[in-house]
């Protein structure tokens, strides 16, 4: 053959080959998935997905995350969104004569606040994943600056707080591993100026193990010489209330029995429980403690029988010897719990208030009223009860409204917890609220 026929063979064949690759190439690419993903996409959107067509695989796999990931921001957005709208709103008006002066400092809604039994101390925690601890002055009027130290918790939302005697030791109760942690905080007596968390120390001690509860813990105390913790589990079907030493040993549990606890206090000198649960009858648990504070037993003492439905909230004075308790009856009762329950003497209804009937009550529903507090003096008993960003002070000797707090937080923050405080011989009442402070107000007597 000669040189010029093989060129010309050779031209052929490299020409077949090119054609037969170019065949194959059209009938089975191997390009990445990414531009013909994108060119489905443009189409669909532009005319309309075609019959028949079926994407590539890939496309779900590549399209559900961006998609998560876009709901989860708009989750986020909206509740930033919402907390600035709370701020936005109408603020707490610092001249209103029954104002004193609020715990602040925090970016989302309260979860919990507790002060001393000596009135020194208030620690307060938030759902922005910090708690604080306030130092109280000996005039809580005084127009200062409360100085504090903060607490930073990584990776958990603190949902309740309890500190002992001088703020010694706090409990705080952080959701995700339904668990508490134990701190301990020591006091700096000359704080600097210059300084804005310089109030003091705070230390992390101890944490539970996890699962200490079936649902989220949203409820602990600390009693006043820091011996033992109790917690609880409320607004679901765990009706487990347990105490624990500050190193996690669980020392006595108590099962309610009642399907569901709906809340659960704890009277100013932390002796007895006020548990209010799916059963038409509260009760009041009795934490029997050494004089040293070690814990010798946890059980019932009393119930307060008389409501047609569930319980909703209790709260015991500071004296033991009375009680109010809110029911889905659309009821609250005033209790004498000053009674011999060790040798089975029942609790007496003192009074009853029929939200529906009575001319202060009737626009407070149940799904308005939030929380109760009580606080006996001169013959009376002074209750205080939240109906959305409003308190309302009852006297049930006088039978009827003594004063309202309008506004007590910004339009739109319910308030979540109260307390009727005696700061010296002033009588208060806190009020934690959703727009992320907890505000001091005199209560007249």
């Amino acid at each position: 053959m000669s040189p010029f026929m093989l060129i010309g063979v050779t031209i052929a064949v490299l020409a077949v080959i090119s054609i037969i690759l170019r065949v194959t190439t059209k009938k089975s690419p191997k390009r990445t998935t990414e531009e013909p993903i994108d060119q489905t996409q443009e189409q669909e959107g532009k005319k309309g997905k075609k019959k028949g067509t079926k994407p590539p695989a890939a496309t779900t796999t590549t399209t559900a995350q961006p998609s998560e990931q876009k709901s989860l921001k708009q989750l986020i957005k909206q509740e930033n969104l919402h907390k600035k709208q709370l701020k936005a709103a109408k603020k707490v008006d610092p001249n209103h004569p029954d104002y004193y002066h609020s715990f602040k400092g925090f970016s989302a809604p309260i979860s919990g606040c507790d002060i001393d039994s000596d009135k020194r101390f208030a620690a307060v925690c938030a759902l922005d994943s910090t708690f604080r601890v306030f130092k109280i002055p000996k005039r809580i009027d005084m127009k200062v600056e409360f100085p504090f130290t903060q607490q930073k918790i990584d990776f958990y939302n603190p949902q309740a707080i309890s500190i002992s005697d001088s703020a010694k030791y706090i409990a705080v109760a952080v959701d995700g591993a339904n668990t508490i942690q134990i701190y301990q905080y020591r006091d700096n007596p000359n704080p600097t100026t210059d300084d804005d968390q310089a109030s003091g120390e705070i230390k992390f001690y101890f944490q539970f193990k996890n699962g200490i509860h079936k649902n989220t813990v949203n409820r602990v105390y600390i009693n006043p010489k820091a011996t033992f913790v109790v917690t609880a589990a409320t607004g679901g079907d765990d009706t487990m209330i347990k105490a624990w030493s500050l190193r996690g040993e669980n020392l006595f549990t108590f099962n309610t029995s009642q399907i569901k606890t709906n809340n659960m206090t704890r009277s100013p000198d932390g002796r007895f429980l006020g548990v209010a649960t799916w059963a038409s009858e509260g009760e009041l648990l009795e934490l029997k403690a050494a004089p040293d504070g070690t814990l010798k037993d946890l059980s019932k003492a009393m119930n307060l029988k008389g409501h047609k439905l569930e319980t909703v909230d209790i709260a015991i004075d500071q004296k033991n010897e009375r009680a109010v308790s809110l029911s889905k009856d659309k009821t609250i009762k005033l209790w004498n719990i000053n009674v011999r329950y060790e040798v089975q003497e029942d609790t007496k209804c003192l009074g009853t208030i029929e939200l529906t009937k009575h001319e202060d009550f009737k626009d407070a529903s149940i799904s308005k009223i939030g929380t109760l507090s009580l606080y006996s003096m001169n013959d009376d008993n002074l209750m205080a009860l939240s109906c959305q960003n409003e308190i309302i002070i009852y006297s049930w000797k006088k039978q009827k409204v003594i004063q309202r707090i309008d506004n007590a937080h910004v339009e739109g923050a319910t308030i979540s917890n109260l307390m009727l405080v005696d700061f010296r011989g002033v009588l208060t009442v806190t009020s934690s609220g959703e727009d992320a402070r907890v505000n001091i107000w005199k209560v007249h007597v």
